[in-house]
């Protein structure tokens, strides 16, 4: 390129020469060789010159223009290349590989929650609904309709968490056993999340414990809850692998239960050991659940937990305190079925009612 345009200014620098040599010339000179040398054969060639180098600059720029863009294009490729790894390595970088992990960690607790002497939940309560069903063929007396009680209508309609146990007697079991049956399948019908724990026809002897009562209700609200993130796996996978007491699965429990938003909790307190039929039994466990509802509470106004204790046993009519007095229902005695129509007015206001217009009320 240097050389061209040397070329280019050399021809421009001869044909000055010429032009000033012919300027210099007096007038008679310049007749006399406007004749003997015309300008055709003094500057045509020069002029050639010029046209010719100027040409080659022309053709010489123009292919180091497209040098220059092959460089650039190469340079370019080079450059989208590199990004397009890069983007590979920030992609695989981003990619959520602890997914199997949580979902390892996941299947752990729900593994090792699922190792305690009750069955399966749904199993017990399809076997009470074939018991409810039964006995309303064969069964010879019906109780007083106690979900009338303003109590239970109090527990069943509010907005809010609440509390309410159930005191029924030897003679009563049955009826009290098809409340808690009716009650599930009312809330299941809803579509609202509901968790319980019966006693199973073939029950255990001696009962369960506390803690694994605790298990067994984490276990289903695990199930029955959204997916767990992974964060709160990190959080709480620790906790439910070393939680050994009673304060501590309350807590699982509510960690459980925090993304359910309204759930039910029904329970049949004779499932535990006979040993904690008193303070230990109803009194501790409906504490509990009070506790765990204020706390949920305190994380969102959108989560009630409704909760409804029942219990056969004597004790709990020996360790009722005057705290709890309005949340206890007793079950009076039974009564000989009347007529078949009888029948069906007292069922238009049954349980599956009140409990329904809560559920629409919330």
């Amino acid at each position: 390129m240097k050389f061209a345009l040397a070329e280019i200014y050399a021809n421009m620098i001869r044909f000055l020469v010429h032009a000033q040599g012919w300027f210099d010339q007096s007038r008679l000179m310049r007749g006399l060789h406007s004749i003997t040398k015309p300008k055709e054969l003094q500057y045509d060639d020069l002029l050639a010159d010029i046209r010719s180098s100027t040409a080659n600059f022309r053709n010489l720029a123009v292919t180091a223009a497209q040098a220059e863009q092959r460089a650039m294009h190469l340079l370019l490729l080079e450059v989208k290349q590199m990004m397009i790894t890069n983007q590979q390595i920030n992609s695989s970088a981003q990619i959520n590989t602890n997914m199997a992990l949580t979902d390892l960690q996941f299947s752990q607790i729900l593994t090792s929650l699922s190792n305690l002497p009750l069955e399966d939940p749904n199993k017990v309560f399809t076997t009470a609904l074939y018991l409810r069903n039964r006995g309303r063929r064969n069964s010879p007396a019906i109780c007083e309709p106690f979900w009338l009680d303003p109590k239970f209508r109090a527990w069943a309609h509010p907005q809010i968490s609440s509390l309410i146990m159930i005191k029924g007697s030897y003679r009563s079991r049955q009826n009290v056993k098809n409340f808690l049956t009716n009650a599930i399948s009312c809330v299941r019908e809803a579509n609202v999340p509901v968790i319980w724990a019966l006693k199973p026809m073939d029950s255990i002897s001696g009962g369960i414990s506390m803690v694994e009562l605790l298990k067994y209700l984490t276990h289903q609200a695990l199930r029955r809850g959204p997916p767990p993130t992974e964060r709160s796996l990190a959080l709480n996978c620790a906790r439910f692998q070393t939680a050994c007491n009673e304060k501590e699965w309350f807590n699982n429990l509510a960690v459980s239960l925090a993304d359910l938003g309204q759930v039910y909790i029904a329970v049949d307190v004779d499932v535990l050991s006979q040993s904690l039929s008193g303070e230990g039994n109803v009194l501790s466990l409906s504490g509990g659940f009070l506790k765990l509802s204020e706390e949920l509470g305190r994380r969102s106004q959108k989560i009630v937990v409704k909760v409804v204790l029942v219990s056969c046993r004597p004790q709990l009519s020996n360790h009722v305190t005057d705290e709890n007095r309005g949340r206890v229902i007793s079950v009076g005695k039974t009564k000989t079925k009347g007529p078949r129509a009888t029948s069906r007015q007292i069922g238009s206001l049954s349980v599956r009612s009140q409990i329904k217009r809560g559920i629409l009320q919330s």
